[in-house]
């Protein structure tokens, strides 16, 4: 410890919101913006510290869970990680479910949990439950950093251990928690609140790089995958949902030029699927057999996660004997049509040196997928034409086609993520489209949606379902501390979990409706004024088209889209069918 700071600890009660200052300045050199707080009494040191610094934006979300996808969305966008605080106990287990998420799609994220001392653990205190380790393997790093010491190496460390859980979460691409346990009093003097924000200036500017620093990485392709494309004449790129930052997008876009037929799903988009090598409509053509058959790959190149839609998941399910490059950055294993491959392990943070690719494809190859394609979007364009309701798949498409100007798209599990690729593509290929498909939940939708307007810099439009919208409603407090971005939500109010009926379990009947498409009678404008947030809404095409013709204003806009359920299927089923 400097011995200039030596007067913060002549009170006691400074010790531990010092301690939280340091740990937060070197997580600021490291690169550090947003930090996201949940109240609490345990975590006082740490909010305090991390409210006082000048350069780090703090947002403050009551709700864990909803907190937790925030700070997941603000990684989605930012390719940095957030900082989550909450206090102790169940609090931070409400960060589970985006902490799995964050791993097993490759977002980086922070949780700095506040706990009790060591001396309350294991004796039944009040709001002490087992902290270290609660992630288990979903994080990349986890360590306690001990009870605040008044000691120059044990500030010294905690500097270092602020660079380790930083570096850990972004080269691996995943969240890290640290564990800070405090004892009281957590409540620092009025005069070091004050003398604070004083505090980072001077050191930021006696020291503005960090302790430990990555160095930049560069890679390469190995050589033998280029030989092993060159050799191939019937090559397919496939690519799931793929992170908006790292290399996985770049190397996706280095090959997007060869004559490729490129099955990117909408998830994968980074603004740039419009090469005419891009195919629509592969996950409804691709269920028929003939048509699998004639279009038979002799190399499957991967890029990134398995894609989730029915027709690529028969794709690669069949022809999983062909020989397959994967491309990964994420260490979980990723291909759950158990096929075989030579598997291409990508830095999660690195620089891609980009290599020319010479080959031959034969001309006939691509354009097989593009007549194809263009077949199912003739058949498409009909169906959206042909209707007197306003259905699932008309609400993406008109959705699609109203996006003019570049904006971030964010799309909810379960039925969006699979009518987005149905009715929205190409459209969504000219912008950057996010989903949470790691662990495919619906929750936390509304939430990451949020956490991409706080760190992006464009309009973000959210496509959710009613039950996905209803299961993150808090999320709609944080309205507030969005009133200087653009959220615009459509939420398809189609009455509950329509997507069941794709199922076997699918049976007109009162026990399936009451189990498992559980319908709701929600007055969703009603909740949204008990939210303060504006919401209208439409009941068929054209009154979408009007709404959404209205000039995006800051803050969140609701539009309720009031669908119906039995069209919006057959409106789908006509699409899969008609290849059968």
């Amino acid at each position: 410890m400097p011995d200039s700071l030596n007067h913060i600890f002549s009170e006691p009660a400074n010790l531990a919101t010092a301690w939280s200052a340091f740990f937060a300045n070197e997580l600021y050199r490291c690169g550090l913006r947003h930090a996201v707080i949940s109240p609490g009494s345990r975590s006082t040191p740490l909010t305090l510290a991390m409210a006082a610094h000048p350069h780090i934006q703090t947002h403050v979300v009551l709700d864990e869970r909803s907190a937790g996808f925030m700070a997941l969305g603000i990684g989605k966008a930012s390719g940095r990680p957030a900082a989550l605080i909450c206090t102790s106990g169940t609090a931070v287990a409400n960060y589970y479910p985006a902490v799995v998420e964050a791993r097993m799609s490759g977002v980086p994220l922070l949780v700095l949990s506040a706990d009790r001392p060591p001396a309350l653990r294991q004796v039944g205190a009040n709001q002490a439950i087992r902290q270290q380790g609660i992630f288990g393997s979903y994080t990349v790093f986890e360590h306690d950093a001990g009870e605040p010491v008044a000691r120059t190496e044990d500030f010294r460390r905690l500097e270092i251990l602020a660079g380790q859980a930083w570096n850990s979460s972004i080269h691996h691409g995943g969240p890290a928690q640290v564990n800070f346990p405090f004892r009281k009093p957590l409540e620092p003097t009025a005069a070091f609140r004050d003398y604070l924000p004083g505090h980072y200036t001077e050191t930021l500017e006696a020291r503005t790089e960090p302790l430990t620093r990555s160095a930049p990485v560069q890679w390469r392709p190995p050589a033998a995958v280029f030989q092993t494309i060159a050799r191939s004449r019937r090559p397919v790129i496939i690519a799931g949902t793929l992170p908006a930052h790292g290399l996985l997008p770049e190397i996706l876009d280095m090959l997007s030029d060869e004559g490729i037929p490129l099955l990117c799903e909408a998830g994968a988009s980074s603004g740039r699927q419009t090469g005419e090598a891009y195919i629509t409509g592969f996950n409804a053509f691709l269920r028929s057999a003939s048509v699998r058959d004639r279009l038979q790959p002799d190399l499957i190149i991967q890029i990134g996660p398995g894609p989730s839609g029915k027709g690529l998941e028969h794709y690669l399910r069949e022809y999983r004997d062909i020989p397959r490059l994967h491309f990964q950055s994420n260490a979980l294993w990723a291909e759950p049509s158990l096929g075989s491959s030579i598997t291409v392990q990508v830095p999660a943070n690195a620089e891609l040196v980009r290599v020319p690719l010479t080959k031959y494809i034969p001309e006939g190859w691509l354009r097989d997928w593009q007549e194809t394609s263009r077949e199912y979007l003739a058949q498409r364009d009909t169906g959206l034409q042909a209707a007197s309701v306003l259905r699932d798949g008309d609400v993406h498409a008109v959705v699609a086609a109203s996006l003019t100007a570049p904006e971030t798209v964010m799309i909810s599990n379960s039925f969006p993520a699979r009518d987005a690729d149905l009715f929205a593509m190409p459209a969504f290929g000219r912008h950057t489209v996010f989903m949470n498909r790691g662990a495919s939940g619906i929750d936390g939708i509304t939430s990451t949606a949020a956490g991409l307007s706080l760190a992006g810099s464009q309009p973000v439009t959210l496509l959710t379902g009613d039950l996905a919208f209803l299961h993150d409603l808090t999320a709609l407090l944080a309205a507030p501390a969005l009133q200087q971005v653009s959220l615009r939500i459509l939420v398809i109010n189609n009455q509950g979990g329509q997507i069941f009926r794709m199922l076997p379990v699918y049976e007109p009947s009162d026990w399936y409706t009451r189990l498992f498409e559980t319908p709701q009678h929600v007055d969703f404008a009603a909740l949204g004024k008990g939210f303060g947030v504006q919401t209208s809404e439409v009941t068929t095409a054209s009154q979408l088209q009007v709404a959404l013709e209205q000039p995006r204003k800051n803050g969140i806009e609701i539009i309720i889209c009031h669908t119906h359920p039995d069209e919006s299927m057959h409106q789908r089923r006509d699409l899969w069918n008609a290849w059968n």
